[in-house]
């Protein structure tokens, strides 16, 4: 594994500044009316068997493992790191991680401003389920939640296979089966589905270069 501090800083800074940019200018940069707005028959069917009884609950549960699943993947690998006296490779996975996801999110920001999908309680009707501002009805595709979180998991279990570091395949298996839980919002299954598709081929190939 080769990676630079000062060029994969830079690189990870500007990904990470660009990325909060546009989501800072989200009043600005989101549309308005819906390009895409209703999902289709088959879509919109598995998005509404898969619904929680309590949307508010999902909510919750989406939101507190978008945060926790990040700490523990890096967490275990700067703990690992400085189990086994190598804490350089600790603070690069967290570099690195940083890099790949922030990689993602600024992906997943630019197809959500370019695509326009409607989110569920706009197209079900219901826009009392959760408190959204206009700018945010139309921002559904594809899943930022799962997005984060599976662009954490994946490129941090890649990093830790390429150090050899023990765990690593529990960090993967562990990780994706937590990070499922922050399907409990999405927009739709296709919306979740791409963001672990957008996620997966792309990290891996980002770390390793």
């Amino acid at each position: 594994l080769s990676y630079d501090w000062t060029v994969d800083g830079i690189v990870t800074g500007g990904l990470a500044v660009s990325t909060l940019t546009q989501l800072l200018l989200n009043n600005q940069l989101a549309p308005l009316d819906c390009k895409w707005c209703v999902p289709g028959s088959i879509d919109g069917d598995l998005s509404k068997s898969v619904s929680w009884s309590n949307p508010t609950a999902a909510n919750t549960v989406s939101n507190v493992m978008q945060y926790a699943i990040p700490v523990g993947v890096m967490g275990f690998g700067l703990v690992q790191s400085y189990r086994l006296d190598d804490p350089a490779a600790g603070w690069s996975s967290v570099l690195l991680i940083t890099q790949a996801t922030s990689l993602a999110m600024l992906a997943n920001v630019i197809v959500k401003y370019s695509v326009g999908r409607s989110r569920p309680y706009v197209w079900q009707g219901t826009p009392d389920l959760y408190p959204a501002t206009v700018s945010d009805a139309n921002v559904s595709f594809f899943g930022g939640h799962t997005t984060f979180v599976f662009a954490v998991v994946v490129s941090g279990s890649t990093l830790f296979f390429m150090q050899d570091m023990p765990g690593a395949p529990w960090v993967l298996g562990v990780g994706l089966a937590a990070a499922t839980f922050t399907f409990a919002p999405a927009p739709t299954p296709a919306a979740a589905a791409a963001g672990c598709a957008r996620d997966t081929p792309s990290d891996r190939r980002w770390v390793s270069w």
